[in-house]
């Protein structure tokens, strides 16, 4: 797991090259290097991934191949959520916007609506790229940009989506739970609590409630002090 993840870290000289310059499967080629020129910040590149790739579910068997940025953009209909993510980085990197991909279990309802492509274990990649103004690394995720057709996942990126491994020095290391080297075997399993949260008591004061947070609490209200707020 890449250990450059807390808030306000500021990247070094070093830092910097490491996570701009071109790798296997984030590569910088002519066609690249144009779209960076012309698309610039980070949000732009998302939202051309987003309508650019089309989602091919007939992919998602095992033994998938990774396609990489360029092919992903000679064949932007067969793209899953690799390819997704390759494209962003690559396209980030070529315009100097440090970037990097994310390995991890993503909870979803809707395999159609919000699909899992790396099959092996049901896993999920995105990618994230580094906020120069607030010095935080930010997740995206263009995959599921493009398969809900338009909602946001670029400023609100949900809390369903758990960092199994970053990679970023590499463009495939270090390996998931579940992936290796050798083989594609199966070893992880995700499982949710089923037991609900009765209440939440919270001693600090409440200005407003986040929405994001509110979708993501169990209970139906909050104990402050002696006053219950309901959802």
């Amino acid at each position: 797991i890449d250990p450059i993840y807390e808030k306000g870290y500021v990247l070094s000289h070093e830092q910097r090259k490491l996570y701009t310059r071109p790798l296997k499967y984030w590569e910088s080629t002519d066609e690249i290097r144009k779209l960076a020129n012309k698309l610039k910040t980070p949000e732009k590149i998302y939202q051309y991934v987003v309508s650019t790739l089309e989602y091919d579910y007939s992919r998602v068997v095992p033994g998938i191949e990774r396609l990489g940025a360029a092919r992903a953009l000679e064949q932007p209909k067969q793209a899953v959520c690799m390819e997704f993510t390759d494209l962003f980085v690559a396209i980030a990197r070529s315009a100097g916007i440090p970037a990097r991909a994310v390995h991890g279990y993503a909870y979803t309802t809707n395999s159609k609506l919000q699909p899992l492509s790396l099959v092996s274990d049901i896993l999920h990649a995105w990618p994230q790229y580094y906020d120069e103004a607030r010095h935080i690394w930010v997740a995206i995720d263009p995959t599921w940009g493009s398969t809900t057709r338009g909602v946001d996942y670029f400023n609100r990126l949900d809390f369903n989506h758990v960092t199994f491994a970053i990679l970023g020095v590499e463009s495939d290391y270090p390996y998931p739970p579940g992936a290796s080297a050798e083989e594609n075997g199966k070893n992880v399993d995700v499982k949710f609590s089923q037991n609900k949260l009765l209440k939440v008591v919270y001693c600090g004061p409440i200005r407003r409630i986040n929405r994001r947070i509110r979708r993501a609490l169990v209970p139906k209200f909050v104990i402050v002090g002696r006053d219950k707020i309901r959802f």
